[in-house]
C-alpha cells in the first residue's frame, strides 16, 4: 500500500507541475503580472479564454477520477485515492506558485 501511495504522490507532484506550467504560460500570454493577484487576472479574460480554462480544470478532474477508478478496489478506496491525489496536487501547485513568486520578486 505504501508503494501505491508513493506512486500516487509522484503522479500528483508531476500533475501539479504540468498545471503550474500551464498557469505560468497563460499569465504570460494574457499579460498578467507575475505578482499580480489571482483575483485581478481573471477579470481580464475574455469569455472564450474563461471557457477554455474551465475545460482545462474539468479535464484535470476527469484524469484524477479516471486514475482513482483504475487504482482503487472499493468505492471507498477510489474516493480516498481521488482525494489523496487532489490534495497532493493542490498543495504542490500552491507551493510551486508561492516559490515561483518569491524567486521572481528576488530576481527583479
Amino acid at each position: 500500500m505504501v508503494g501505491k501511495f508513493l506512486l500516487l504522490a509522484l503522479f500528483g507532484i508531476a500533475m501539479a507541475h504540468v498545471e503550474g506550467v500551464g498557469v505560468v504560460y497563460l499569465r504570460k500570454v494574457l499579460g498578467i503580472g507575475d505578482l499580480e493577484s489571482n483575483n485581478v487576472g481573471p477579470k481580464r479574460f475574455s469569455k472564450q479564454y474563461l471557457f477554455i480554462e474551465k475545460t482545462r480544470e474539468v479535464a484535470t478532474i476527469v484524469m484524477l477520477v479516471t486514475l482513482a477508478l483504475l487504482v482503487g478496489s472499493t468505492w471507498a478506496d477510489k474516493a480516498i485515492v481521488f482525494l489523496k491525489i487532489l490534495s497532493i496536487l493542490g498543495l504542490v501547485f500552491s507551493f510551486r506558485i508561492f516559490i515561483t513568486q518569491i524567486v521572481i520578486s528576488v530576481m527583479k
